[in-house]
């Protein structure tokens, strides 16, 4: 399996949590567009995993960051790809060097590769 990363920019500011769940949404457009399965996905923002677990219990409520969540969880079925909130903030090295990243490179795919800037993060990781 090779290393793939991606950069979006959103149009609006959001509050953290619906910044990560439009973010969680995209990516996994992108890698249903992609082809991809079995992914896990990631997060470190404590709000969505726990709104995630909360609507997969069948708790959901009508706000926007839970029919944003319900969405993801309807597109991740039969994926084989699965939603991890065992990401803990000072792990997210990666995410938060991309996310920089997004305002040079805006809506971006690296496949079997991660920008320069991040190569030393996941180089890390694997070792």
């Amino acid at each position: 399996m090779g290393n793939s990363a991606g950069t979006s920019l959103l149009e609006e500011t959001y509050a953290h949590e619906i910044a990560a769940a439009l973010c969680y949404k995209w990516a996994l457009e992108k890698s249903g567009e992609l082809g991809f399965s079995d992914v896990i996905f990631e997060t470190d923002c404590k709000v969505l995993q726990s709104r995630w677990k909360a609507i997969t219990e069948g708790e959901g409520s009508s706000s926007f960051l839970d029919s944003l969540i319900e969405d993801c969880n309807v597109m991740i079925k039969g994926t084989g790809s699965s939603f991890s909130s065992s990401l803990h903030r000072t792990a997210n090295e990666l995410a938060q060097c991309l996310a920089e990243a997004a305002s040079q490179y805006g809506e971006k795919i690296w496949m079997q590769l991660v920008p320069a800037e991040a190569s030393a993060i996941v180089l890390s990781d694997i070792l």
